[in-house]
């Protein structure tokens, strides 16, 4: 086909933007839930003597990132937009 020809698909390449776009906003949404689940969970699931939430920031930390890696695995988040 000829570039004049009107039957020709046309090239847009602001799709290409769109979808990049589109397509980092869903995986920044899934990990910022992904971020609120885990700290809720931490927070509910403590033991009662251990409350105040920063007591052992190190260990708690370490939790958290383990976490958030175990749930991005599972959930599939694609790093690779």
């Amino acid at each position: 086909m000829s570039e004049s020809d009107p039957a020709a698909p046309a090239h847009t390449p602001h799709m290409d933007t769109v979808t990049v776009v589109y397509n980092s906003a869903i995986i920044l949404l899934e990990i910022a839930c992904i971020i609120v689940y885990t700290i809720y969970f931490l927070a509910h699931f403590a033991h009662p003597e251990d409350t105040p939430f920063a007591r052992s920031f190190i260990g708690r930390f370490f939790i958290f990132i383990g976490f958030v890696i175990s749930y991005v695995v599972v959930f599939s988040v694609q790093f690779d937009v």
